[in-house]
């Protein structure tokens, strides 16, 4: 095993207050150590049947970026292992989070069939 850094950085935002009681304006950094020798990436169409794109039955934590790429229609992500909804994600949006052993991530439509790219690490 070669063990890599991911460097995440995230920015949130906001010109005024939220609801004027307070501001939101964090950046937060963060390295992350994987396994560069377990590494999945790809495009898959989806369907209103899921996909499983991080299996159920992994036995370690991985890292995983969704995005996607449809213009017009969104997606849904959801917990492989009890088919529980994580996230619906927009055209054009994305998430990243860590994955835990035993529970995988899947994704399906409600309608047509959008595309989302993702890539996940293995937790170092």
């Amino acid at each position: 095993m070669a063990t890599k850094t991911l460097s995440t950085s995230l920015t949130l935002s906001v010109i005024g207050d939220v609801f004027g009681l307070l501001s939101l304006n964090n950046t937060s950094v963060t390295s992350l150590s994987y396994d560069d020798t377990s590494v999945g990436s790809g495009s898959v169409t989806t369907s209103t049947t899921a996909t499983e794109i991080v299996a159920a039955a992994i036995s370690d934590i991985r890292y995983i970026y969704i995005k996607n790429v449809d213009p017009n229609d969104y997606v849904l992500v959801s917990n492989a292992a009890a088919s529980i909804q994580y996230a619906r994600l927009n055209p054009g949006e994305w998430l990243f989070l860590p994955v835990n052993a035993s529970t995988g991530i899947e994704v399906k439509s409600a309608a047509n069939t959008p595309i989302v790219e993702y890539i996940w690490f293995k937790r170092a």
